[in-house]
């Protein structure tokens, strides 16, 4: 178990913004997050739901960038992006354009 000074959870994300995909066909649609970040990629499971009565989870590979404006010493505006790979051969992936609020954990 992770204390709140671990090094290994730094920050709490909420996010939204648009995701960009090719998985069984290509679109964009409106994406929301909730995670716990460190710096650095990501693996992770992705979740779709397709026709609304099937939905899938898979594996997840990512990596990404943003910039965060502090407003006070724990919390901050937040702006990323974010690309995913879907699956271990990648055959779908994700690309998400996300804006938000950064809180700090342990600082």
């Amino acid at each position: 178990m992770c204390a709140v000074q671990c090094p290994c959870l730094r920050s709490l994300l909420a996010t939204a913004g648009a995701v960009n995909f090719d998985l069984s066909g290509t679109g964009t649609t409106p994406g929301f997050a909730v995670r716990g970040t460190r710096a650095g990629g990501g693996i992770g499971f992705g979740h779709q739901s397709r026709d609304g009565s099937q939905s899938v989870t898979n594996l997840t590979l990512s990596t990404a960038g943003g910039v965060r404006a502090y407003l006070t010493d724990r919390m901050a505006l937040l702006g990323e992006f974010r690309m995913r790979g879907i699956q271990r051969d990648f055959s779908g992936t994700t690309a998400e354009l996300m804006g938000g609020l950064s809180f700090a954990i342990g600082r």
